[in-house]
Order: structure tokens, then sequence, then C-alpha cells
């Protein structure tokens, strides 16, 4: 046989001339599956139900601005099963018999956490005492030690009440 006679597929161009486009449309199609996978949702599917949740929120802080709520925060360390204390000071007295109390984490969702806060017996309504402890992250997630890590966001939410602030060294909350 000579070169005449050989067929295509034994030449090295027609291979390198398919390969080129074949390795571009490989590249594009792993870009597509990367960038749909790991797409961040535009629009929330529950816009209207977020909005009422938002303004209950804000009806909520007007109202414990009205009421004079402060709130002082004390825990051990923000490890799962570490105690936590919070004082509620308030004009017309605090009738709570159980606060929640929201660990909020400003860029991952995944991370949040809630405490069910209940009341210390005997505290006085004028400033009352909750006492509970830090329930296990979800997931693997490992918590950092300290709050100068990050900027967590604390909300505490009384019956019709809420109170707000940050857990970057300071720990007293108020309606803002």
């Amino acid at each position: 046989m000579t070169d005449l006679e050989s067929p295509w597929y034994r030449e090295p161009w027609p291979w390198v001339l398919i390969g080129l486009p074949a390795i571009a449309v490989l590249a594009s199609l792993t870009s597509a599956v990367l960038a749909f996978d790991g797409a961040d949702p535009i629009i929330e599917d529950h816009y209207y139900e977020r909005g009422l949740e938002i303004n209950q929120t804000l009806a909520r802080v007007q109202q414990a601005a009205a009421r004079g709520v402060h709130a002082s925060l004390a825990y051990d360390s923000l490890q799962s099963g570490a105690a936590v204390w919070v004082k509620v000071r308030s004009t017309s007295g605090v009738q709570d018999p159980l606060l929640r109390l929201r660990l909020i984490h400003p860029a991952r969702g995944g991370i949040d956490r809630d405490v069910v806060l209940a009341r210390v017996p005997d505290s006085p309504d004028a400033e009352a005492e909750y006492s509970g402890s830090w329930p296990a992250a979800p997931g693997a997630v490992r918590m950092p030690a300290g709050p100068a890590a990050v900027n967590w966001r604390i909300a505490l939410v009384g019956r019709d009440w809420q109170v707000q602030g940050e857990l970057a060294g300071r720990t007293d909350l108020a309606a803002r």
C-alpha cells in the first residue's frame, strides 16, 4: 500500500482538525455545567411571603422600641452545648415565658442557629433572665471559636417584639 492508498483515519491532520473543535465543545459544556450547578437564585421563590415576614419583623422591632426593650447576652462559647444567658429589661415589663435567640451568619445561611431560651424562675418582670444552650451546628460545619472570626447577627424574638444586634465584641441588643 502506498501513501495515496492509506485510509484517512491513519493520517494525523484530520484528527487535529477534528480535535480542536471537540476540545472547545467539551470545555464549553463543562463551563455550562459548573455555572448552572453552583448558580445562586436570582429571585426568591416565595418573595411575597418573604416581604410579609420583613414587614412583621419591622413591626416587632418598632414594638420593642416603644416598650423600651433592651437585652444583654452572655455565653460560655459558640460551640454546641455551651450555655447562653440573656437579661431583658423593659419599661413595661417582660412577660414572655420563652424567647427565641437567632444567631445569623451574614454570608452563609446554612449555619444559622436558633436557641429557645426559657425564663429563669423568680426573675423579676422589669429585668427578666433567660437561659439555654447552643444547639448542634447544622451539617458538619464547625463553628468559629469566638466572635472575632465573623460578625454574627443576632435577633432576640419575644411574643410580639424583637431586638437585634451584632456579636462582634458587643453583647447589648436593642431595637434598631
